[in-house]
């Protein structure tokens, strides 16, 4: 796959300050395993999101408005009023008061289970806690830090005023001084995998030096961004000399080892976006997006694909080929087809306004879709790239509210097209969910699509559903969509926490299934899966002794299919290897050959 960058994915709007928003994010949630996001909004908020399926707020604790966030890990942050005192807050029973800004705070756990926290402080003093008491403070020779990050937890980089250092955490020994790198105004630093690098706003150039001598060891200029002199400009490190840099509304995905524009995506439904942290492994980056409207801020997950790491992704992507293509690709005229009605990205909505035309126009369905899709400018009946832009959550819970309340959803009632679409909607309303399975169960056709398309449905409600359907397909959606949208620990507790239920139906719905023909027979594996935690679950005595038998011999025949299955496997392999070593032995036979030539030659000479 080659490389790539997405569309902006909105996880949460950002509410619009006076000064510019300072949003910091716990590194654990940077991980390439991690399903929850935590966010600290100085002045606003500290939130907790769950990322997969769809964007969902965990909890939120408001930060007062004279608040600024200067530090944020695992839960510990620390504010900065607009008095100039300063505090620490490991817990809500913790908080501590400090002589000078945090910098920057690392919490975690260690063996016994108790949480350290070390917090560097703008005056050089580093202060570390257990369980809400200090057990140890020193003061480096360090004035005026700017800037402090943590490296898997055993090494703090250190950008002062002045100079630049390495400590190791667990005594603060200094392993490494420098003065040539220190934190300047127009100089952005970020470290990743054993280097640091340094953007230089003034000159355009990526400055690179080695962790552990912090000796410089590369100078990269980027030349396309010479004529772009003072528009805002962001960066973060995805990979090792892969750097995903943000100018105004575009995002390059570069490798700077190469020189080369891996990748290149303009929004132009945005004014600016604002890189503010990456994934470990490269996967995504977390952004700032400002839309065209003064307070639209959001915040916002960017997916990058790094291609396959190697020389091939940057042929034909050097900054020169690239500075050339975008040159060319300007000089040309843009046409648009005829019936183009134009840049739709750059449409606003009035949803207070429509919402009051769909409102009084609820009890007639035709009605109702014409207003939604004429003023939402959707051309399908689901959800489409085109409609990224409709995000207002407040606006499509309204809606699905107005469409619940006046409809019964009988068997033979009609209902408004636009309930269609709205199912297929990524942000479809998490609260409108709830006994939603229910109201549409005597329309099969509406219900097997909020099974399949539907976010967020509870999972008490999809294990309920599963157990009680009798039909084979319905019962197959509901099986994979379970495992699609939930963990298997949440599977379990939560099938503990549900009231007595039947599950003969499911297992016997399992076991049938392997022996059938038909595309469900292709999800078998995901089926034992679900099968296998449900037993879990429930305990084999709470099963009778048929079924008992029954599930005995349909395991019995699962592991005669593995066992045939490694065997034809290994067969399969050894009849290919030894083919392919009989076609080079034969391959090398005829390369060897040598051409036979007669004794002697006899030639006509014509005289």
């Amino acid at each position: 796959m080659s490389a790539s960058i997405s569309q902006p994915f909105t996880i949460a709007n950002v509410p619009r300050q006076a000064s510019q928003t300072k949003v910091l994010i716990s590194q654990h949630s940077l991980t390439s395993n991690a399903n929850t996001l935590d966010v600290a909004v100085s002045k606003y908020s500290i939130s907790q999101y769950i990322i997969n399926p769809t964007p969902k707020l965990v909890n939120s604790k408001a930060i007062p408005s004279n608040l600024t966030v200067t530090a944020f890990d695992n839960g510990v942050y620390a504010t900065q009023s607009n008095n100039k005192s300063f505090c620490l807050y490991l817990d809500e029973s913790h908080q501590i008061p400090l002589k000078s800004a945090v910098v920057n705070c690392l919490s975690e756990k260690i063996h016994d289970e108790s949480v350290v926290t070390t917090a560097i402080l703008q005056d050089g003093t580093v202060q570390k806690y257990k369980g809400g008491e200090q057990v140890f403070a020193k003061h480096l020779p360090l004035k005026d830090i700017k800037q402090v990050e943590f490296i898997d937890g055993q090494y703090a980089l250190i950008v002062a005023a002045q100079s630049t250092a390495l400590y190791e955490l667990e005594n603060l020994t200094e392993l490494r001084v420098s003065t040539t790198l220190h934190f300047e105004q127009f100089k952005q630093i970020r470290q990743h995998l054993g280097k640091i690098y340094q953007f230089d706003l003034a000159t355009n150039d990526f400055k690179i030096f080695e962790l552990t001598t912090l000796n410089e060891i590369g100078v990269v200029n980027i030349p396309f961004l010479s004529a772009s002199k003072g528009a805002p400009l962001t960066f973060t490190v995805v990979g090792d000399s892969r750097v995903c840099l943000a100018l105004a509304n575009e995002i390059y995905l570069l490798d700077l080892h190469l020189g080369s524009v891996l990748s290149h995506n303009k929004f132009a439904q945005l004014k600016q976006v604002e890189l503010i942290a990456g994934a470990r492994d490269g996967s995504f980056a977390i952004a700032l997006s400002h839309g065209p409207q003064d307070n639209a801020v959001s915040l916002d997950i960017i997916n990058l694909e790094l291609g396959s790491r190697s020389i091939k992704d940057s042929l034909g992507k050097g900054f020169a080929t690239f500075m050339k293509e975008r040159r060319s690709a300007e000089s040309q005229v843009t046409l648009r087809p005829i019936l183009d009605a134009g840049d739709k990205t750059k449409r606003s909505f009035d949803y207070a306004s429509i919402l009051k035309k769909l409102t009084a126009a609820a009890k007639d369905p035709a009605k109702f879709d014409q207003i939604f899709f004429k003023e939402l400018y959707i051309v399908q009946e689901c959800y489409t790239e085109g409609d990224r832009f409709i995000i207002d959550q407040n606006f499509l819970s309204e809606t699905v509210g107005v469409i619940l309340k006046n409809y019964s959803f009988e068997p033979s009632s009609k209902y408004p097209a636009a309930f269609t679409y709205l199912l297929t909607h990524p942000l479809f309303p998490a609260d409108k969910t709830r006994h939603l399975l229910s109201k549409v169960k005597q329309i099969p056709r509406l219900y097997k699509q909020v099974i399949v398309t539907c976010p967020n449905l509870p999972l008490d409600e999809l294990l309920t559903e599963s157990f009680v359907i009798e039909n084979n397909e319905l019962s197959l959606d509901l099986s994979l969509k379970i495992l699609q949208d939930y963990t298997k620990d949440s599977i379990k507790k939560e099938m503990k926490a549900l009231p007595r239920v039947n599950v003969t139906n499911f297992i016997k719905f399992v076991i049938g299934n392997y022996n059938n023909s038909d595309e469900s027979s292709v999800a078998t594996p995901q089926l034992f899966q679900l099968l296998s935690l449900v037993i879990d679950s429930i305990g084999l005595f709470a099963l009778d002794g048929e079924l008992l038998t029954e599930l005995a011999g349909y395991i019995d025949n699962m592991v005669k299919i593995a066992e045939m299955n490694t065997e034809l496997w290994n067969l399969l392999e050894f009849r290919t290897n030894k083919a392919s070593v009989a076609g080079s032995n034969r391959s090398k036979y005829v390369k060897t050959q040598k051409k036979v030539f007669p004794p002697y030659l006899v030639d006509h000479l014509e005289i």
